[in-house]
């Protein structure tokens, strides 16, 4: 077991990632798990932003010993291809991470259809290495906690892409600043694959992106993983502006 900041990391034992404990106590206090071995301090809706910051970091670290790559990248194509419009000039990658989107893109030859990629993120590690990412697009990256209006212009990006982020704390002044800066038409599409477990937080984040000005769609589908073909249970929500 280590400790990296507040979280702590447990490497997967031998005979299967799946005989981990949900939960586990360590200096009388609760930690969850969280892709797979890696505990959380609290439930990902309640991290502080400091804790969300250390995740993104630690799954970069690490790197595909906690990423499922096949997996994400897959999912992040279901998502582009909700985009409407393609080819299209601008996307934000809210919520970027290592700037996985990039390979993503490159890999299905997105070259000619997308021209400018922002990455976003509350983890300036995350920021930093999204920006060594992208080799073929026009990319800029920031640090993205709500305090500060983001160095774009409003009504001139395309499309908004948000990859297993949207069941963490997301604050009210982001979503605001991704409304501003999304063209009219444009769409912010996010997967959530935790809805039936926390469906409060599902249902705030929906209600926020509709009194901003959004109007939202849900759709659930089966996603089907593309190695082990077990099929995965996503919220795929839509808002449009």
């Amino acid at each position: 077991m280590e400790i990296y900041k507040n979280l702590i990391y447990v490497k997967t034992p031998v005979g299967g990632e799946h005989t981990l404990a949900e939960e586990l106590t360590y200096d009388n206090r609760t930690y969850y798990r969280y892709m797979d071995t890696i505990y959380i301090p609290n439930t990902p809706s309640k991290l502080s932003m400091e804790d969300v910051a250390a995740l993104s970091e630690i799954r970069i670290k690490l790197n595909d010993q906690v990423i499922d790559y096949s997996y994400t990248k897959e999912l992040i194509n279901t998502l582009i291809n909700k985009v409407d419009g393609l080819p299209i000039n601008s996307i934000i990658d809210f919520g970027c991470g290592g700037g996985i989107l990039s390979e993503v893109l490159e890999v299905a030859d997105y070259r000619n259809k997308v021209k400018k990629i922002v990455s976003l993120d509350i983890s300036s590690f995350a920021v930093a290495s999204a920006k060594k990412k992208y080799k073929e697009f026009e990319h800029f990256a920031f640090v993205f906690d709500g305090s500060e209006p983001l160095p774009v212009p409003s009504n001139s990006i395309d499309a908004i892409l948000s990859s297993f982020v949207m069941h963490f704390t997301i604050y009210d002044n982001q979503l605001e600043e991704l409304y501003r800066v999304l063209r009219n038409g444009g769409s912010f599409i996010y997967n959530d694959y935790v809805y039936n477990k926390y469906p409060f937080h599902t249902k705030k984040i929906i209600n926020k992106l509709k009194d901003i000005g959004f109007n939202v769609y849900e759709e659930t589908i089966d996603f089907q993983h593309p190695d082990t073909k077990d099929l995965k249970l996503h919220r795929i929500i839509k808002a449009t502006k």
